[in-house]
C-alpha cells in the first residue's frame, strides 16, 4: 500500500502518480521545464517529470535535478528510495522480516509501532527488492554528484576537499583531488 499526503503551496499534485512505475515524492525541481523538452516528455509539473525521468531511466538522471526531493519508486519488484544532495526533504525508513516501510515523519512510523527507523541520509538512494526482502544502498559517491557543481578548469596542485561531515557517513567522504 502506498499512500501520499502534503500540503501544497501552490497547486495540488493528486500522488501516488503512475504510469509505468508508481511515483509518491515531495519535490522541488527548479530545472523541469528544461529536462520536459530535452528529453521529450509531455510532463506538466515537476513530479511529473520525475515520474518520466524514473520511468525512462531508472534513477542514472538523478545527477540532472537542479532542486530539492526525496521519492520513493516503485517499478515491478523494486521500491527505490532517494533524497536530494542536501537533504532538505527527508525520508524516513525502516525494514525487517516481515515489512518495508517508509514516511517522511519518523512519528507516522513510530506510530503503527515500528521500532528499528532509520533516516535516509541525504544523496543516498536505496533499492527494496520485494521478492528478497532486501535493501541495498545504491548511494553514489560524492564525486560522481559533485560533478557539474565544482569548476571545470582544475587549480594547479591544489587539493578541493568535499567536507559533509554533519553526522554523515564518514565511508561518504573522499577527497577530490586536481591531479
Amino acid at each position: 500500500m502506498v499512500g501520499h499526503a502534503l500540503h501544497a503551496v501552490v497547486s495540488h499534485i493528486p500522488q501516488p502518480l503512475k504510469k509505468e512505475g508508481l511515483l509518491v515524492t515531495n519535490c522541488e525541481i527548479y530545472n523541469w521545464k528544461k529536462l520536459n523538452q530535452k528529453y521529450n516528455f509531455n510532463a506538466k509539473n515537476d513530479a511529473d517529470l520525475l515520474l518520466s525521468l524514473l520511468d525512462k531511466f531508472g534513477v542514472d538522471k538523478l545527477n540532472e535535478l537542479d532542486g530539492v526531493y526525496a521519492f520513493a519508486y516503485w517499478k515491478k519488484d523494486a521500491i527505490f528510495l532517494a533524497r536530494d544532495l542536501l537533504g532538505e526533504k527527508p525520508v524516513w525508513f525502516t525494514h525487517n522480516a516481515d515489512n518495508f516501510a517508509f514516511a517522511s515523519e519518523k512519528k507516522a512510523l513510530e506510530k503503527v509501532n515500528f521500532l528499528d527507523i532509520k533516516e535516509l541520509n541525504p544523496r543516498s538512494i536505496i533499492k527494496y527488492e520485494i521478492k528478497e526482502n532486501k535493501v541495498r544502498a545504491l548511494a553514489p559517491k560524492i564525486k560522481k554528484i559533485m560533478e557539474g557543481i565544482l569548476p571545470k578548469e582544475k587549480s594547479k596542485g591544489v587539493p578541493i576537499v568535499a567536507n559533509a561531515s554533519a553526522g554523515k557517513n564518514w565511508g561518504e567522504m573522499e577527497t577530490i583531488s586536481t591531479k
